[in-house]
């Protein structure tokens, strides 16, 4: 992520602590997902909880193509070499570091396998260096508003609608698909078409909806096209589930329409309602957003020691024990992220 600047984006700050609850949210929903009955009350809500809070992912990678995408930014190669990618890589070591540590038993070897590997949510980070890496390419992209969004509707069509009109055809039991989407797999596999998948798109869109003044017209319809998604994600995903016969999560996966509209409408519903905030909750916001990396690197730790699945897990309790469980993991996360940031020349650099 970006380092912090002295001129704040109000909305980003807060797209940023709504991002980092949406984390812990996955993480808690997902954690006991495929070890309950899908007929309980505990997977439904598992499913329902997973299903709102995929956006926030995406978000973080929203959040930081706005800023570097910006033509406004001194972003160059040296910098991000220099100063960005770095910063990735040592908080990759020291917290992947401490969960191997803490994981590896006391075995050198699995030690440095689970250093190199990483805990289960440390992928961002690799996958944050690899956006950085890019944003050289990307800005020329973006230099252009005719290409950017030429670029974009081709990483809608190719990225996103394509795969989801296979799944839905998978989830609606609809075995005629099956032909077609092995038709596809080969064509998409001799086109070698990588360029927009992954998170590339997210960060691009992030720019495109950061630098255009949205109408209200503009922010309705992406706030309207949030809500089916809200509304679709874990529906669609249940029924997928159930047709298959065990738990799935392919409707949550981050090429899905359902997790872009969504992203998409919190990123606009942000950016509209943000600047309306008193100046006290302002900077309470951006308080807690300059914790936000900590938080995410940081929340494991908390749910892996203290919340077992007889604690999550409680049935009919289950739709409430989830956001408490969220609640809690994030406010210890945060505590920890602070007192890390007050480590001198480190803390901030990894937290």
């Amino acid at each position: 992520m970006p380092s912090e600047k002295k001129t704040r984006t109000i909305y980003l700050d807060l797209l940023r602590v709504l991002a980092m609850l949406g984390v812990v949210g996955i993480h808690v929903s997902a954690k006991f997902f495929v070890s309950v009955p899908m007929d309980s009350v505990a997977w439904q809500a598992m499913n329902l909880w997973d299903g709102l809070v995929r956006w926030s992912v995406p978000m973080f990678a929203m959040v930081s193509g706005a800023l570097f995408l910006d033509p406004k930014r001194n972003v160059t190669v040296r910098s991000i070499l220099r100063k960005s990618l770095p910063r990735i890589v040592l908080a990759y070591v020291v917290w992947s570091g401490l969960y191997a540590a803490l994981h590896c038993g006391g075995d050198p070897g699995e030690f440095f396998r689970r250093l190199v590997v990483g805990h289960y949510h440390l992928w961002f980070l690799y996958m944050l260096a690899g956006s950085y890496l890019i944003v050289p390419a990307l800005r020329c992209i973006t230099a252009s508003k005719s290409v950017m969004w030429y670029f974009l509707a081709v990483s809608v069509a190719l990225t996103f609608v394509a795969p989801d009109l296979l799944l839905l055809a998978q989830a609606a039991d609809r075995t005629w698909a099956l032909g077609l989407g092995d038709m596809l797999t080969v064509v998409k596999a001799n086109a070698l078409f990588f360029f927009t998948l992954g998170f590339v798109p997210y960060f691009v869109l992030g720019y495109a909806l950061h630098e255009r003044a949205l109408s209200r017209a503009e922010t309705l319809a992406l706030c309207l096209l949030g809500l089916v998604g809200f509304v679709l994600s874990p529906l669609l995903n249940a029924q997928y589930s159930y047709t298959l016969g065990a738990p799935q999560v392919e409707f949550f996966n981050y090429n899905k329409l359902c997790v872009l509209f969504q992203t998409a409408g919190v990123f606009a519903a942000a950016k509209a309602l943000a600047p309306k905030l008193g100046a006290r909750s302002q900077r309470l916001v951006v308080r807690v957003a300059a914790c936000s990396f900590g938080v995410y690197l940081a929340h494991p730790l908390l749910l892996d020691a203290f919340f077992p699945q007889e604690w999550l897990v409680n049935y009919v309790w289950t739709y409430l024990t989830i956001p408490v469980t969220i609640l809690a993991a994030a406010l210890g996360a945060f505590v920890i992220a602070a007192l890390v940031r007050c480590i001198p020349w480190l803390g901030k650099r990894i937290a």
